[in-house]
């Protein structure tokens, strides 16, 4: 207890500060701005996220041009098959049907990268 009581309790934003300082940095750095957020990855990492993108930008620009719209306005515009029914002057059901078409498509043009698609999951 005593070997605790004398010692100093220091934030770790006053830590960073005095490192900051000592480098010759800013006075008012905090843990927050020299750490990385969850969002940085490594190299590596980047990527591969790149060529996963890259892959599903060149299977959907693959689809026929339908398959394509209903893909763009479910998925980019956020529209529901209702509205996108409206769009097309199709049904609700039709549009659905397409949907389904079109990523039936998707997945046999991307099921040989798996792995690389599964990271724009994460």
């Amino acid at each position: 207890m005593t070997d605790v009581a004398r010692g100093s309790v220091l934030s770790l934003d006053d830590l960073v500060a005095a490192s900051a300082r000592e480098a010759g940095g800013g006075e008012g750095t905090t843990l927050g701005e020299v750490t990385p957020d969850s969002d940085s990855q490594d190299p590596y990492r980047r990527q591969e996220r790149s060529e996963a993108h890259q892959r599903l930008a060149q299977a959907i620009d693959a689809l026929p041009e339908r398959e394509k719209l209903v893909v763009s306005l479910y998925y980019y515009h956020e529209l529901t098959l209702k509205e996108i029914g409206r769009v097309l002057k199709v049904t609700e059901q039709r549009v659905s049907q397409i949907h389904t078409k079109a990523m039936l498509r998707l997945s046999h043009k991307l099921i040989r990268h798996t792995e690389l698609m599964a990271s724009l999951a994460v």
